[in-house]
C-alpha cells in the first residue's frame, strides 16, 4: 500500500480538500464501513427497513456467552483486517475497531451528526480557509496528556514519506502538507499548535466549510509519542500487532492474534460518555458465510448476512437493514491498453450496459440492495438521479454492438475480473463473467487473498476491472471523489483515473460556500467521470447485520458503523 508518488498541481491541491472527508477506504470485504443521512435527496423506499428487534421467529439468545463481553462476528467477517493503526487502517474492518480504540478531534454519532470529541468546539475564519479547534482535557490510556502539539505531531507522521500512507491525501487539504509528504520539509507548516492555550490553529490551501467532519476520520487521530518514530512497514506491524495505545471509549487488552480475535475493553481514564459493554471481542472469520453459521450456533451477539440469506436473515432475526451511504463498484484501469484513454471509450460503456444489475440484486442480495445509477447515493445531500445516464441500465444488444464497433474483442487480452475473496463476491463475479463473455469479451476471474487485496489493487498495474466498494465518512458529496482524484492514484483511485477536467471541477466545488451552487459543481464533476466511463457502479449498500436478543440499542448508521459504546447487554 505504497504511495509513491505526490502530485504538486494546485488543482489537485483544491481538490484534496474535498478528500479530507473521505472515507477509511475502498473495503467491502466491509460488508459492514461509513455512512450518513441528511437531507439531499430521498431515503431509497424500495428497501423496507426492518431495523429493531423481532417478535417470534427464531432467536440468537446468546445464552452462553460471556456476561461482560460483546462477541462479534461482523466486523472481521471477511479475514484479517490489513491494518487498524489510524495512519493505516483503510478499510471498513480495521477501522471500525480503530474508531473504538481512537478519537479524533470531531465524532459522528449512530444519528450520522458530527460532534464533539477532543475538539471542545471550533471556528472558522470569514472564508472558512483557517479553522481553530479548542482541545478538551484529554489523555491516552496510559496517562499521557493529549496536546495540540499531540495532533500536528501524529499528522507528521501520516504524512512521513517513509510511511507512505494511502491515507495521507487526506491532510493534503493543509499548508505544507505536500512539501512535507515529498520530503521536502521537517514539520506541516499550515497547522500551529499552542499548548498553552490548547488550541489547534488549521490554515488551509483553500475554503472548505465542511473541514470539522473532516476531523471525525481515524487518520486524523492522535498518537502517543511512542508511536510517533513508527514510520517504516516493520516499525508499524510491531506498533499494531502490539498492544496499541489509543484515547477513544475502548483500549486493547492484549495483541491481535491473527485469524483469531482483537479484544478491547472500557478505557477507564476515558473523559466522554462511558461504554456501556465492559468487553468488545472481535472475532475473525475467513469469510462472511462463517461468520453467519457461527453466530446461528450461538456463538457470537452479532453477524453479517450473506450474500442469498437476507429474506430468511431479516424475518428469524434482530437485525440492522436500513440503507447506508455505500457503494459497490468496479474500477477500470486506465493503464490497461485495452480499457483505458479515449479511443477505448466504446468498451468501457459496453462493459458497463453489459451488466445486468436487478439480476446480481436479486439473485445475490435478495433484493436488499438498490441497483446504481450514479456514484453518490440517496440521501446524500446534493443526490441526484441517473448521473451515470443511459449506461447503467442492462442492455445487452447495445453492449454487444459497441463491442464490435470498438473492434479490438478479438486481439484483446482476457479482461482480468478481479475480487477479493471471503466476502461473498464469488456469485456476483460469476454473472458479471456471464455478462461481459456475452457481450464478445474475453474475460478471466482473478480472485485474490481478502487480507492483501486492496494493497495489491492501489499498485501501478493492479487492478484491471476491479471490484471494490466505498463507504462515506459523514453525509457530504466530498466523500466519494477521493476514489477519483488524481492526487489519489496510488491509494484509493485504484482505476487510476484522471482527468484535469474533473479535477478542475471538483475542487472549484470544493471552494464554493453556497450549498446549492457547490451541490450544482459536484453534479457536474460526477458526469464528467460518467462522460469518460471512468468506472462502473453496480449498486448503493443497506446495512446487512444481525444480533442476538441479549443486545439492547445495536444501530448501524448511514456510514455503516455500529454504534458500540452505546450498546448495552441486557440485564448487565
Amino acid at each position: 500500500m505504497r504511495r509513491n508518488s505526490w502530485p504538486l498541481k494546485l488543482l489537485a491541491l483544491m481538490f484534496s480538500l474535498a478528500l479530507l472527508a473521505a472515507a477509511c477506504g475502498g473495503g467491502d470485504d466491509e460488508e459492514g464501513g461509513g455512512e450518513n443521512a441528511e437531507g439531499g435527496g430521498a431515503t431509497p423506499t424500495s428497501i423496507e427497513s426492518k431495523t429493531g428487534k423481532i417478535e417470534g421467529g427464531t432467536s440468537v439468545t446468546g445464552e452462553g456467552l460471556p456476561a461482560d463481553t460483546l462477541v462479534d462476528y461482523t466486523t472481521l467477517s471477511a479475514d484479517n483486517p490489513n491494518h487498524i493503526d489510524p495512519a493505516t487502517a483503510d478499510t471498513r474492518q480495521g477501522s471500525q475497531v480503530t474508531e473504538l480504540v481512537y478519537d479524533g478531534l470531531t465524532t459522528v454519532d449512530s444519528d450520522n451528526e458530527v460532534q464533539p470529541a477532543v475538539a471542545e468546539k471550533w471556528s472558522a475564519n470569514e472564508d472558512s480557509s483557517v479553522w481553530t479547534f479548542t482541545l478538551g482535557d484529554d489523555t491516552f490510556s496510559n496517562g499521557e496528556k493529549i496536546t495540540p502539539t499531540t495532533f500536528k505531531k501524529s499528522w507528521e507522521r501520516v504524512l512521513n514519506k517513509e510511511l507512505a500512507s494511502s491515507l495521507s491525501y487526506h491532510l493534503l487539504p493543509i499548508e505544507g502538507a505536500s512539501e512535507l509528504a515529498e520530503g521536502k520539509g521537517t514539520e506541516l507548516t499550515g497547522v500551529v499548535a499552542d499548548d498553552e492555550a490548547g488550541t489547534l490553529e488549521v490554515t488551509l490551501v483553500s475554503p472548505n466549510s465542511d473541514f470539522p467532519a473532516s476531523g471525525s476520520h481515524t487518520v486524523c487521530s492522535p498518537v502517543p509519542k511512542e508511536a510517533y518514530e513508527a514510520t517504516s512497514a516493520d516499525a508499524i506491524n510491531k506498533w499494531e500487532r502490539g498492544v496499541m495505545i489509543g484515547n477513544g471509549p475502548y483500549k486493547m487488552t492484549e495483541p491481535w492474534k491473527d485469524d483469531e480475535y482483537i479484544k478491547v475493553e472500557m478505557n477507564d481514564s476515558y473523559t466522554r460518555t462511558a461504554a456501556k459493554i465492559p468487553k468488545i471481542e472481535f472475532r475473525i472469520s475467513k469469510t462472511v458465510e462463517a461468520a453467519y453459521a457461527a453466530f446461528e450456533a450461538g456463538e457470537g451477539d452479532t453477524a453479517p448476512i450473506p450474500p442469498g440469506t437476507f429474506a430468511d436473515a431479516t424475518e428469524s432475526y434482530n437485525n440492522a437493514t436500513d440503507p447506508s451511504f455505500g457503494l459497490y463498484y468496479f474500477g477500470v484501469s486506465q493503464d490497461n491498453p485495452s480499457l483505458g484513454g479515449a479511443e477505448n471509450l466504446k468498451v468501457r460503456q459496453a462493459i458497463s450496459l453489459a451488466i445486468d444489475r436487478e439480476r446480481i440484486n436479486t439473485q445475490v442480495y435478495d433484493g436488499a440492495r438498490l441497483s446504481a445509477t450514479g456514484v453518490t447515493p440517496p440521501g446524500i445531500p446534493g443526490y441526484k438521479a441517473d448521473l451515470c445516464g443511459d449506461y447503467c441500465t442492462y442492455d445487452a444488444a447495445r453492449a454487444k454492438k459497441l463491442v464490435e464497433e470498438w473492434g479490438k474483442a478479438d486481439s484483446m487480452k482476457p479482461l482480468k475480473l478481479q475480487y477479493n475473496l471471503g466476502g461473498g463476491h464469488e456469485d456476483v463475479a460469476n454473472i458479471v463473467e456471464e455478462n461481459l463473455k456475452a457481450a464478445g469479451l474475453k474475460v478471466e476471474q482473478d480472485p485474490r487473498d481478502g487480507e492483501t487485496y486492496f494493497d495489491e489493487m492501489k499498485k501501478k498495474g493492479g487492478c484491471d476491472f476491479c471490484r471494490t466498494g466505498w463507504i462515506w465518512d459523514y453525509p457530504s458529496y466530498y466523500s466519494i471523489y477521493s476514489i477519483f482524484a488524481t492526487s489519489s492514484i496510488d491509494g484509493d483511485n485504484l482505476g487510476r483515473y484522471t482527468n484535469k477536467d474533473f479535477d478542475k471541477k471538483a475542487g472549484e466545488a470544493a471552494a464554493e460556500s453556497d450549498e446549492d451552487a457547490r451541490n450544482k459543481l459536484w453534479q457536474e464533476a460526477e458526469t464528467i467521470l460518467f462522460d469518460d466511463m471512468g468506472t462502473v457502479p453496480l449498486n448503493w449498500y443497506t446495512n446487512q447485520v444481525v444480533y442476538s436478543d441479549r443486545l439492547d440499542g445495536l444501530k448501524a448508521n448511514g456510514l455503516q458503523a455500529i454504534n458500540y459504546d452505546e450498546i448495552a447487554i441486557a440485564g448487565n
